[in-house]
Order: C-alpha cells, then sequence, then structure tokens
C-alpha cells in the first residue's frame, strides 16, 4: 500500500439495519460508523456485536423504532401508538434499549411535534424526522434535531395527495412564486439525493435490479414506491426533479445549512457501503466542496493524529484525486479498513461479498 492515503473512515448517518443485512459490504467501503435511524435492533432482533478480528461489523449507533400515524403500523418498524399519552413511555422504551435518536415519519400528527421533540429531549434522544409535504416548517419550530430527506421539502398544497410522484411533480414543476421552505442556518439536513438517483435507474429498468441477492430485489420490488412500473410519465417527472434539487441543496448549504450525510440504506437500488459513497458523488456533482462532503462523512477523531483506536481507512491516491478534483469515478471498495486494532482487507469478490480481515 505504498501509493496509498491514509484517512479517516465513514460514518453513514441514515441506516435501517435489517435482517440478513450485509455488514461486511459496509466495511469494505470503509464505513465504520452507522446510525440507525429505525429498525428492530435491540427490539426483537439482537444488536449485532463483534467478537473478533473475524467479524467485519461497523459500530451502530442504536436508534429506537419509527412514531408514524397512530393506529395499527403501516410499517414494520413502526412503533404501535393509538393516543399520545402512550409516547413517553414507548421513548422509554427506546432509552432502555439503548437508542440515541427516534424518528418521527412523514405521518405523524404535526401538532404533537413540539410535545415528542420536549419529551425525547428530556431524556437525552435527538429527534430526526422525515416530513410530509409542508411540514418541514413546523418540526424547525418544534425543534426537530435533523430533517431527512431533499426531496420532501414541498410545499404542503392542499394536502390530498402525497407519494414519491406527488413530490416529483412537485419539483419538477416547480413555482418559483410558491413558499418552499426557507431553513435557516444551522439546520441539518440529511439529503439522500442517492434514493432519487437509484429509484430513477431501476424504474427505467422495470425493477430488475440487476446483480442484486434475489431475496433482496424481491424484498425492494414489495415497497410501495415500487410496487407497479412506473409510467414514462412519471419516469420524465423524477428526472426533471434531480437537477431542480441539486440546485436547492447547493443554495442551502451556501445559507449555512449542515449537510448530514447518509444514504437511507435499503431503499430501493441503495447497497450498504456502495450507496453511502455514491451519495458523496452525488453531492459533489451538486456543486458541494469536495473536502466539505468529506468532512460531513468521515468519523471525525478527537484530535489528530488520530490514535491507535480510532478507524481508518486506505484509498488508492488516483481515487482521492479525482474526488478532490469534483470529478469522482466508479464507486469501488477501498483498499482496507482499520477498526477495533484489526485491518480489514476487501476480497475483491464483489461489493456485496464478505470482507476478509487481517489482524495487526
Amino acid at each position: 500500500m505504498d501509493d496509498a492515503v491514509v484517512a479517516p473512515a465513514l460514518r453513514d448517518a441514515h441506516v435501517h439495519p435489517y435482517s440478513g443485512m450485509d455488514f461486511a459490504a459496509l466495511i469494505a467501503f470503509g464505513v465504520a460508523r452507522v446510525r440507525d435511524l429505525g429498525s428492530r435492533l435491540g427490539a426483537g432482533e439482537p444488536l449485532p456485536r463483534p467478537a473478533d478480528c473475524a467479524d467485519p461489523l461497523p459500530e451502530i449507533e442504536l436508534g429506537g423504532p419509527f412514531f408514524d400515524r397512530p393506529g395499527p403500523p403501516r410499517l414494520s418498524l413502526a412503533a404501535r401508538w393509538d393516543s399520545a399519552e402512550e409516547l413517553p413511555g414507548l421513548l422509554d422504551d427506546a432509552v432502555t434499549r439503548g437508542a440515541r435518536w427516534i424518528k418521527l415519519y412523514a405521518a405523524f400528527p404535526q401538532e404533537l411535534f413540539g410535545f415528542m421533540v420536549r419529551e425525547a429531549h428530556r431524556r437525552g434522544l435527538r429527534v430526526a424526522l422525515h416530513p410530509a409535504p409542508g411540514g418541514a416548517e413546523a418540526a424547525i419550530r418544534a425543534g426537530v434535531d435533523e430533517l431527512e430527506h431533499l426531496a420532501c421539502l414541498v410545499p404542503d398544497g392542499d394536502g390530498s395527495k402525497r407519494g414519491t410522484h406527488v413530490l416529483n411533480h412537485r419539483w419538477a414543476h416547480r413555482d418559483p412564486d410558491a413558499r418552499w421552505p426557507n431553513l435557516p442556518p444551522g439546520t441539518r439536513l440529511c439529503p439522500t439525493l442517492v434514493v432519487q438517483r437509484k429509484l430513477i435507474e431501476h424504474a427505467a429498468s422495470a425493477w430488475a435490479f440487476p446483480g442484486v441477492p434475489g431475496n433482496l430485489a424481491a424484498f425492494w420490488r414489495r415497497m410501495p414506491t415500487t410496487a407497479r412500473p412506473w409510467s414514462e410519465q412519471e419516469i420524465a417527472w423524477a428526472r426533471a426533479a434531480e437537477p431542480r434539487m441539486h440546485e436547492t441543496l447547493l443554495r442551502l448549504a451556501d445559507s449555512g445549512v449542515t449537510l448530514v450525510v447518509g444514504s437511507d440504506t435499503p431503499n430501493p437500488g441503495v447497497l450498504p457501503g456502495q450507496g453511502l459513497w455514491e451519495e458523496m458523488c452525488l453531492l459533489v456533482r451538486a456543486g458541494i466542496d469536495p473536502a466539505l462532503v468529506f468532512w460531513s462523512t468521515c468519523v471525525r477523531p478527537p484530535a489528530w493524529p488520530a490514535s491507535g483506536d480510532d478507524p481508518l481507512m486506505f484509498l488508492s491516491l488516483p481515487s482521492v484525486r479525482s474526488f478532490l478534483a469534483g470529478e469522482p469515478g466508479p464507486v469501488a471498495p477501498v483498499l482496507a479498513t482499520l477498526l477495533r486494532g484489526c485491518v480489514f482487507v476487501p476480497n475483491g469478490a464483489g461489493v456485496s461479498e464478505s470482507v476478509s480481515q487481517e489482524a495487526r
């Protein structure tokens, strides 16, 4: 590794760990830490814990369940609740399982934003929110710590129509006179541009998902967004929306919005580890400074030089040069990842294969 560049390893700030997830693929791409923004880990599914250098497993910042609308959950990751009186107890459960974050999903009632934020903060939990159309400004007023998904930051309209195609249509036909969310400086935003890109790519292939394991492709095809073919008109809206999102993101970043980098794995087409690098490349192509993108993504050591306990990754010099020049090439695994005193080396069998390890 004479021509390797050593850098801090990466943190994927938006992941939903799932049963059978290929954690080794995260390590293969230098992702040493993931932030769980909604899963069953610690509540129905065991929290993976590395035993030794034979376990290519990243650090997991545990999250609680989704909090969506009251009544029977629409999603398996969401908590069941029927009245606001039940919410503090569910937050207590999240703290007991070791969660550091909770996530409010799109149908969570806006009138409860402030209540939920106060109760979560009292317990040391931070709050991320996937806003419904028109929900971003109410979330900011309530003190939500972070907004998820640039694609969701659209005006409410009449509130009667929602869904991916409605969002894409609004972005594609953005009215300059409409009141779009104006995020104040310092607002934390996780854009997840890679989700938009992957939906466009795979919608155009009628959800064939080439090269994806069959069980994962079947899971993606059952999601509401991908449960049926997209029409040519719907694909056109999505394609027209993408550059509008990039322009808006650059404006928000220039205005002082804080970017948080995450992939939203396992959204359709978004693979562990690879998806985070694809998100970073999209941020660079949108005009965000490459150094800022990397600094916003890496696991920042408390001091430099890093101690032997800090996770590091080894990158090829040409890939670093192309990324910093704003011309990132095809995404590929890193040369190696140092984590917990172990050196994990990708085995070269493919991005979703296991990672071999070599202790030093």
